[in-house]
């Protein structure tokens, strides 16, 4: 006997489309180099292929469900952290159209218990995941909005 479950009739299946942050972004030539260096040579996939391929696999990794934080310094920047372990840094355009990738850092694996403790244990030295990276970038927001009010007093 099957059981008659009410689906919800709102429900409808997002267009892939809708999952990405913003689509209105321009990638930088400097962008395309470090994401096929960094992000797509060490998951063994082909870095020889076109602007458009690369374009397309950055936007499909930048889908709102493999977001992991995303921390804006004002209207200016925008730091995107994904579940894959990469962060992708992006600029305002000077006409504020839309925004500009201006480069990409993929963080190596690591559990928790492998990451520093603090932030002021890290130097030049020692390698750490992206859980530290982004409160790095958080402490750097703080820092950027401490200045940003004392320039307004």
């Amino acid at each position: 006997m099957k059981k008659n479950r009410n689906k919800s009739k709102s429900y409808k299946k997002m267009p892939i489309n809708s999952r990405i942050i913003f689509d209105d972004f321009d990638v930088s030539q400097h962008a395309l180099e470090r994401f096929r260096e960094r992000v797509m040579l060490t998951r063994n996939l082909n870095i020889s292929e076109n602007k458009e391929k690369t374009v397309e696999k950055i936007k499909r990794e930048l889908d709102g469900r493999n977001i992991k934080k995303v921390i804006n310094f004002g209207d200016k920047y925008k730091y995107i952290f994904t579940k894959r372990n990469t962060e992708f840094r992006f600029i305002r355009s000077h006409s504020n159209n839309f925004w500009i990738l201006t480069t990409v850092v993929d963080y190596p694996k690591m559990l928790l218990s492998e990451e520093p403790l603090s932030i002021e244990e890290i130097n030049g030295s020692i390698k750490f995941g992206i859980t530290t990276a982004i409160k790095i970038r958080e402490k750097q927001k703080l820092e950027y909005e401490m200045e940003l009010n004392n320039e307004r007093k």
